[in-house]
């Protein structure tokens, strides 16, 4: 009884049995209930040698005189004639180191199973070493370098191999032996070491920032899907051979490394550094170094540069399918392609100039170039020049210290001037601390005035409404005071009007009155001067009469004060009466005689010169 261990195999090796055919390397499977019968083996046709079929694990009853058993440990057989012990542990060694190959490139143990596991982040790929051979026509589009799949068809049993664990299905469906198109994923395979060997590769891993553009070595030949403009080659969609037009994105790809190549194209920004000793991380510039040039005026110094540079993830297929690869691109084109256009530059400037005016070139090649590196599927992002290296040219260390000190000295001026600004801006950061250690004053008293502002805002407010109001008021006294003296002037008016005509009405009346009584006394005075005989006779009368009531009442005097001469002064005294009667008609005819003369101031009995006048009818 021997036990096959778990995680292992066992091989078999017949002693006996039907020869092998001329194309087999190891004997076909027949039913013999795991070779512990060995009568069932011989009589299905089983064959010499060692057997396609592995034990499991697991314990079984051998006929060891018909089957010599190989494990790990040791083999299991019954020596019969001829000592064959070397033989058959040269077998077991060879199995032992004939098993797959890990990713060092290191044998691993043939009696173990094939074990992916996915953490590993692997595939394995399978070589066989039965079957039809791989497709080698005339025609060389018909030539393969991998087997097509076979027998992935679970539903078929008599084809179904099971990932090359049934021999005999597998070269029932047709396998060929060789590098096989399928691979193998995560899982655990036993798998004949003398049959296939199982090498295991990483899977095809595409970062975030690339794309995977993928030349497939299988399939037929397929149509060109870049149109008629594209002359430069073909590419083709996926299943045929040739650069596939659409890349890999980001992500995991389990592809058979011998029948698809993946060059691995970055799309975000790479920077291509022309400096001996730098490279980048994808290493297409390290075959690069500076830029030999020669100046206008003799000098030849080397230009470091640096050029950021950028691929369409839609044009990668484009670059690779053109170049081969990016490096190829950047050494076989880029390089001589900014080289020459640099030493054109160079020729029409001094060293001085092409020192100063860096921006300038800089933005001179951006544009020359842009269009230069469209032609390539291209696009050029920055050009950065770097100071020149010296070592080729002595002189012009010199020159660049010269630069140097003036820029120093440039500098030093504007350090000087920021120095000033500072001691300004430190002025003002004291006198913002002062501020700010007398901030509680200074906002109470900048209240204070807000309030004072608002208060004296408000009390002109107050004013203007005031002053409005005023003038509200005396327009409307004013307007009310010439209403009420136009009422007044009217109602005065009226009375003026009324006592006018009242006046006038009395004055008439009273003239009426004056009239028709100055008309009776007229009368009466003519009746009378009738009755006397006389106006003189009468006015004696009334004379004579008055006076004799002054005498007899004793309010006149009998001797009068002034004295009245009549007639010439040679003349007499006339008579005494007649002269009184005369004076008191002068008097009550309104003449006014003066005591005194007017040169002398004395008293004179001379009466003053009167002149009488008369009415129409001669009256006095």
């Amino acid at each position: 009884m021997i036990t096959i261990k778990q995680d292992e195999m066992g091989y078999v090796f017949a002693r006996s049995g039907r020869p092998l055919d001329p194309d087999q390397a190891l004997a076909k499977t027949v039913e013999c209930s795991n070779y512990q019968d060995a009568r069932a083996f011989i009589e299905n046709g089983g064959q010499k040698g060692i057997q396609r079929s592995v034990l499991r694990e697991g314990t079984y009853g051998f006929n060891l005189a018909q089957f010599v058993i190989l494990t790990s440990e040791k083999a299991y057989y019954i020596p019969i004639g001829r000592d064959d012990r070397k033989e058959i542990e040269e077998m077991r060694q060879r199995i032992a180191t004939s098993g797959s190959v890990n990713e060092e490139g290191q044998n691993l143990n043939g009696f173990k199973p094939i074990i992916i596991n996915d953490a590993c982040d692997v595939i394995g790929t399978v070589t066989t070493n039965e079957g039809l051979a791989l497709n080698q026509t005339d025609d060389i589009k018909g030539k393969e370098v991998v087997a097509p799949i076979v027998g992935n068809d679970p539903s078929d049993p008599t084809t179904y191999h099971n990932n090359f664990q049934k021999i005999d299905e597998f070269l029932h469906a047709g396998g060929r032996k060789g590098r096989q198109l399928q691979i193998l994923t995560q899982g655990k395979y036993y798998i004949n070491s003398l049959f296939a060997t199982v090498k295991l590769e990483s899977n095809v891993v595409i970062g975030a920032s690339e794309v995977g553009v993928v030349t497939s070595y299988f399939g037929a030949n397929g149509e060109d899907v870049t149109g008629e403009e594209y002359k430069h080659g073909d590419l083709v969609a996926e299943g045929s051979k040739g650069v596939l037009a659409n890349p890999l994105r980001t992500g995991k790809y389990p592809l058979n490394p011998y029948a698809y190549k993946v060059e691995k194209v970055p799309v975000d920004n790479f920077v291509l550094r022309w400096k001996s000793g730098q490279a980048n991380e994808l290493r297409y510039d390290e075959n690069l170094r500076e830029l030999s040039v020669v100046t206008n005026d003799g000098y030849k110094p080397n230009i470091p540069l640096s050029i950021v540079v950028h691929i369409d993830y839609r044009n990668a297929p484009r670059v690779i399918q053109r170049f081969g690869s990016v490096k190829k691109l950047v050494e076989q084109t880029i390089d001589p392609m900014i080289s020459a256009h640099f030493k054109k530059i160079a020729e029409k400037k001094t060293l001085i100039e092409f020192i100063q005016q860096k921006s300038e070139i800089t933005e001179e090649v951006k544009s020359a170039m842009g269009t230069e590196f469209e032609k390539f599927n291209l696009e050029i992002e920055d050009v950065l020049i770097d100071t020149p290296d010296s070592s080729d040219d002595p002189r012009i260390d010199k020159m660049i210290n010269q630069l140097s000190d003036r820029q120093l000295a440039q500098e030093q001026s504007k350090t000087y001037s920021e120095q000033m600004k500072a001691e300004a801006k430190l002025q003002e950061l004291n006198d913002a601390q002062a501020k700010a250690e007398k901030q509680t004053a200074l906002t109470a008293s900048q209240v204070q005035i807000d309030i004072d502002a608002n208060q004296a805002e408000a009390a002109r407010r107050v004013a203007e409404k005031n002053k409005e109001r005023l003038k509200i008021d005396t327009d409307a006294n004013r307007y009310k005071t010439e209403i009420d003296a136009e009422a007044r002037a009217n109602a005065v008016k009226v009375e003026a009007d009324a006592e006018a005509n009242r006046v006038i009405k009395l004055a008439d009346a009273e003239a009426h009155k004056t009239t028709a009584v100055g008309a009776a006394q007229a009368e009466a005075a003519e009746k009378n001067v009738r009755a006397y005989g006389g106006a003189e006779i009468l006015v004696q009368k009334d004379v004579a009469l008055a006076m004799a009531d002054a005498l007899k009442s004793g309010k006149i005097k009998i001797v009068p004060d002034n004295l009245i001469q009549n007639g010439a002064k040679d003349q007499g005294m006339a008579n005494a009466l007649e002269q009184f009667l005369q004076l008191v008609s002068l008097e009550k005819l309104g003449v006014e005689l003066n005591k005194k003369t007017a040169e002398t101031g004395k008293d004179s009995m001379e009466p003053e010169e009167t002149e009488i006048s008369k009415n129409a009818d001669g009256e006095a």
